[in-house]
């Protein structure tokens, strides 16, 4: 297992019968997989990330985007191919979904460079599928995803001997384009340069230690300077002023405004007791050679950079489920350790199989995640989108719409709720009045905007009005002659309708003056009513509305709420 060629066991009907099996096994995953990323369209605050395309020219330039946006690049396959918000989603999660099973055949190569013989080496793909963290998690629309696939591929680069040198500037280099796509990937650089110099210093050659340090040091530097020159330009040095201290408020700050973030870490584990078992009885035999100076450079390197990388994402002060993704191909390369413990090939592959048994049950949490439900998402998805033009902006503080801009670029974390409704209580709403400023056209009830409903509320209640449950359009209610007042909050052309969507037609008076059919208003107060009685309530919406039913219902699902859970 130790040597780096080893040579192939003789392929006897039970080692074919195990390859084919394993085959299968990672076929049916992938497709699974690709599957879920396919059906399953929960957490709507993902979608953040699905827009940055939008605002590639804007990054830096306009405003901070606080966090590195590599992932925008990588998105923009989906912006051209996709027709609405739901395709866009749908892309940029099979996009996502494609980094995932890269990342698999990733920890196949490790497992390869580590030692293990090719039948061997592909049960760390299936070991990695078998966590329910990364089946469900490696999909999703999230810069961490692009990060771990490059970090990842940095740290293959590394354990090759031959061209050593181009190899650490290689391996540094996609090390910093990890970072480009998170500053979280820092932890991926900094376990990799502490594998490589402490494997070096193990044996107690500090040149060799020194040197490797500055070629991966050299190379991520030189990914980071890229960055910087190609958002920035001219102005590379206040992007990377913004890369290294924009997010600092955050990971001081950002998981103390959670509760009980520690049970997903519960979460994990317990549901992964038989991966994560395997990945750490092989890394700690793994150990036990590192001390007895059994293994070779490459393996030492690498069980200190699994060891760091995985003590760094598990103490992390936001251990959301998506972040253990981080941590997981990197361990499961050492899970195939064990099966170099029986003496005989004929053991080997009778416990492989029996291995890949026991993997083989988590097919069934896989097929339970299919079932997941998300019609009513899509539904109101799509409706939010018919109602906005494509130059017109909305708020939800998720981003649910990525084919149109958000009012503030707004990304509503728990920091960022709980300020706004702490300034509101104080009487400062300067916030939220710069968004409505941007003359948000339509608002999404989302699990986000319920957080910070105490300081949204009484700026929308005389601008907005419920047209289908999720769903608040510019506009007024008027139920009879009565006066109502309508502050506008979108400058535009805006027209009564009936509860069927169809055009009233009817005399109104707009502060006073009567009016017919479509007048254009500017933000404002104005005064509202019915010159006479309609018999039924008549909507004030933008004239561009289409004709649909209106639906006053309030949100029947809160988008976003509990989506770690499952």
């Amino acid at each position: 297992m130790n040597d780096p060629s080893p040579k192939e066991a003789p392929m006897t009907p039970g080692r074919r019968a195990l390859g084919a099996a394993v085959a299968g096994f990672l076929v049916a995953k992938a497709l699974l997989f690709l599957g879920a990323a396919a059906v399953v369209l929960k957490a709507p605050d993902e979608f953040y990330q699905a827009g940055f395309p939008r605002d590639l020219g804007a990054f830096y330039h306009q405003f901070d985007p606080v966090k590195t946006v590599l992932i925008a690049v990588y998105y923009l396959p989906a912006h051209l191919l996709a027709a609405d918000s739901v395709e866009l989603v749908l892309f940029a999660r099979l996009e996502s979904a494609l980094l995932g099973l890269a990342m698999a055949g990733l920890a196949v190569l490790v497992a390869r460079r580590l030692g293990a013989r090719a039948l061997e080496a592909a049960m760390a793909g299936c070991v990695l599928f078998s966590f329910s963290t990364f089946f469900e998690r490696a999909f999703r629309i999230r810069s961490d995803t692009l990060a771990v696939a490059l970090g990842l591929a940095g740290f293959a680069l590394t354990l090759g001997e031959e061209r050593r040198t181009l190899r650490l500037l290689g391996g540094g280099f996609l090390l910093g384009a990890a970072f480009g796509s998170t500053q979280k990937a820092i932890y991926l650089a900094v376990a990799v340069g502490a594998g490589l110099v402490g494997a070096a210093l193990l044996e107690k050659d500090w040149r060799r230690a020194l040197r490797e340090g500055a070629l991966l040091v050299g190379g991520w530097a030189a990914a980071v300077l890229a960055y910087a020159l190609a958002f920035g330009g001219t102005a590379f040095a206040q992007v990377l002023e913004q890369v290294f201290l924009s997010p600092m408020r955050i990971a001081s700050e950002g998981g103390n405004w959670y509760d009980d973030l520690d049970r997903f870490v519960a979460q994990t584990l317990t549901r992964n007791l038989l991966p994560y078992g395997l990945c750490a009885a092989g890394w700690l035999l793994a150990g036990w050679a590192v001390v007895r100076r059994r293994e070779s450079a490459a393996a030492t390197a690498a069980w200190i950079t699994t060891g760091l990388v995985t003590l760094l994402v598990f103490t992390h002060s936001q251990p959301w489920p998506y972040v253990f993704v981080m941590a997981l191909p990197f361990l499961t390369p050492w899970a195939v350790r064990l099966l170099a413990l029986p003496p005989r090939p004929r053991e080997r592959t009778a416990v492989a199989a029996l291995l890949l048994a026991l993997l083989a049950l988590s097919f069934g949490r896989n097929l339970r995640l299919l079932e997941l439900d998300d019609s009513r998402q899509v539904d109101v998805m799509l409706r939010a989108e018919a109602l906005l033009n494509p130059d017109d902006v909305y708020a939800d503080g998720t981003g649910m719409i990525p084919t149109r801009q958000q009012a503030g670029r707004a990304w509503w974390d728990a920091l960022e709720t709980t300020r706004l409704v702490v300034r509101a209580r104080e009487g400062d709403r300067s916030d939220l009045e710069a968004l409505l400023a941007e003359q948000p056209k339509l608002w999404i009830s989302s699990y986000r905007l319920g957080a910070a409903r105490e300081a949204v509320e009484p700026l929308l209640a005389r601008s907005y009005v419920p047209v289908s449950p999720n769903l608040l359009l510019s506009g007024a209610v008027l139920p009879s002659p009565a006066p109502v007042e309508f502050r506008a909050r979108w400058s535009g052309e805006y027209e009564l309708r009936r509860a069927d969507g169809s055009a009233a037609g009817l005399e109104w008076l707009l502060d006073g003056q009567p009016v017919r059919g479509k007048v254009r208003l500017e933000p404002g107060a104005h005064e509202c009513r019915l010159a006479a009685p309609a018999g039924e309530p008549l909507w004030l919406l933008p004239a561009d509305t289409r004709h649909a039913p209106i639906d006053p219902r309030p949100a029947q699902v809160i988008f976003g709420a509990e989506v770690y859970e499952y």
